[in-house]
């Protein structure tokens, strides 16, 4: 029991991390000149809400496992119907306060900080009545956000059932309705739809992002590259004239009794800029190669070869995904015997290595390994935001840089990875740990007695044979399998995550199947990126100034669009 409370007290301890540091990759990526206390604030919980729901399937994978007892292949002696049933139940409401809480930031507080924001004339902000009057307008379109959503699931809800139920409107035709109506169903089908979204902006951020870490990492560990940066920096005389102009400015406002918000905004923006003259002093203050010390060759030599595990480990999930898929492929209605160039791949050319080595590891590792997988993915998927931007095809919307992102850029860019998030749990289902996230690595056992098991050891069997109805096969198998015994049924407890990933693909496949053919997506992105960031310089370019960010943004009309 103790080990349930365990792994609770570590996922909590992780998502604290993860909002630590939230807190500032926000406070570095935002624009001082534009800031906006409500868009930084539902970014922060945007960002939580992605590490909580990519976290989210170790920890369900992990508890449903710490019930079963390996060596006996039955639940242990502790783990009674209750504390299954409320262990279960415990991940399935989060999951609920998950999708409440994406509802709430998609529907509402997103469209009310974006109309907070655009709602402005700075210049005429010094007291509260502006101020109230730009949170009521900011409330009216978030309310009608939300009201409107609202009607079109109402619709979408009793539309199907008015067929079914007939007499005049009144308190029994509304009963009526309600006992025709699916709600369960009616919101399978919102998260079909949003699975759909996740996985395309899991594909682009997700395959982005995994190229773009690694290579990131080891050209910072280049020498060239710290060389190209010292020689672009500006004279060291100069910059330290600019450094005692920007103090002077911020003495000045500081010594002001009362500021306009105007005033505030610059006098952030000074600091900003004091931060960045410091960090170009210092560059500029760098001795030329071959007189680094060994500190810095130590740090770089650490860049280097956390840049290169990154490049192998990204590589492996990028893997994972191909040859899961590939493998369903080959195995599908879809394909068969069309796809007779797949059979003549070896069969173990096609297997995911990481399902098979996660139910190899002692839980407590195992369940480490799958946070790291998580971790990787959601710093992935920051390292993709803050590459890729905010566009729309092949258009920039808005920038996403250090100290030049506008809060319609944060706003937009967390909501894209909260989308990202229900993608992956999806993908870390089906493709990237589909042999592992079902059971956890438990075992049965087969024999006709526990007593019979501890005779003979081959009697206990992984509970991965039993799976027979897996989201794939469900729509994609063209072989059957024998029906699992119910006493099995009882000891091997399936995660939450893949009930719900099952029960989707049971009463909406079509969504299913679409989502299943976004996942090659990733691949190919990945690639492209990788190919991208190799040959590309600009990671060997000295990183432009708030400034010059901020100058290159594009304009209102390509924000409007």
């Amino acid at each position: 029991m103790l080990s349930l409370f365990v792994l609770v007290i570590v996922y909590g301890a992780l998502l604290a991390v993860c909002a630590l540091g939230a807190i500032g990759w926000v406070r570095r990526m935002r624009d001082a000149q534009e800031s906006s206390a409500p868009a930084s604030v539902t970014t922060f919980v945007l960002f939580v809400a992605t590490a909580g729901l990519v976290l989210l399937p170790a920890l369900d994978t992990a508890l449903v496992a710490s019930l079963n007892d390996r060596s006996t292949g039955a639940l242990k002696s502790w783990a009674s119907s209750r504390v299954v049933n409320a262990t279960t139940g415990a991940v399935a409401w989060t999951y609920v306060g998950f999708a409440i809480l994406s509802a709430v930031l998609i529907l509402f507080a997103v469209p009310f900080s974006y109309a907070f924001f655009e709602d402005g004339d700075y210049e005429l902000i010094e007291d509260g009545h502006r101020t109230s009057q730009k949170t009521g307008r900011a409330l009216k379109y978030a309310i009608g956000m939300t009201v409107t959503a609202g009607i079109i699931f109402l619709l979408g809800l009793f539309l199907p059932s008015a067929k079914e139920v007939h007499g005049p409107v009144d308190g029994d035709y509304l009963k009526g309705l309600l006992e025709h109506a699916r709600p369960i169903k009616a919101l399978l089908f919102v998260l079909g739809i949003v699975l759909i979204g996740g996985a395309a902006s899991f594909a682009v951020y997700g395959g982005i992002g995994l190229a773009a870490l690694p290579m990131g990492l080891i050209r910072a560990a280049s020498p060239q590259r710290r060389l190209a940066l010292a020689s672009a920096s500006r004279d060291l005389e100069e910059l330290r004239i600019d450094l005692d102009l920007n103090r002077r400015r911020q003495r000045h406002l500081n010594l002001r009794a009362s500021r306009t918000e105007r005033e505030d905004n610059d006098l952030e923006r000074l600091r900003n800029e004091e931060r960045d003259i410091e960090g170009a002093i210092r560059l500029a203050s760098e001795p030329a190669e071959g007189q680094a010390g060994p500190a810095k060759v130590v740090v770089g030599l650490a860049h280097g070869l956390v840049g290169l595990l990154s490049l192998i480990f990204a590589a492996l999930l990028v893997w994972s995904f191909l040859a899961t898929w590939l493998r369903t492929l080959l195995d599908s209605r879809a394909c068969g015997p069309g796809c007779g160039f797949l059979d003549r791949v070896p069969a173990s050319f096609l297997a995911n290595p990481l399902p098979t080595f996660l139910n190899a590891l002692p839980k407590p590792v195992a369940f480490a390994t799958h946070l790291v997988v998580a971790l990787v993915v959601v710093a992935a998927l920051l390292s993709g935001l803050a590459t890729y931007g905010v566009r729309f095809l092949f258009f920039s919307l808005f920038p996403v840089s250090a100290n030049a992102t506008p809060p319609q850029g944060l706003l937009l860019g967390g909501t894209l990875l909260l989308l990202a998030a229900y993608g992956y749990v999806w993908s870390g289902q089906n493709l990237i740990f589909s042999g592992y996230a079902r059971y956890g690595g438990q075992m049965f056992c087969s024999g006709i007695s526990l007593e019979a098991c501890a005779k003979d050891r081959s009697l206990i069997r992984p509970c991965s044979e039993l799976i027979t109805v897996t989201a794939q096969s469900l729509l994609f198998s063209k072989h059957g399998g024998n029906k699992p015994d119910f006493s099995a049924r009882n000891v091997c407890i399936e995660s939450v995550t893949s009930r719900i990933s099952t029960t989707l693909a049971a009463n909406y496949p079509i969504l299913n199947i679409a989502v299943y053919w976004v996942q090659p997506a990733v691949v190919v992105v990945w690639f492209l990126s990788l190919f991208y960031t190799t040959c590309s310089r600009s990671f060997g370019r000295p990183a432009p100034t708030a400034q010059q960010q901020r100058s290159g943004a594009p304009d209102e009309r390509t924000r409007l669009v």
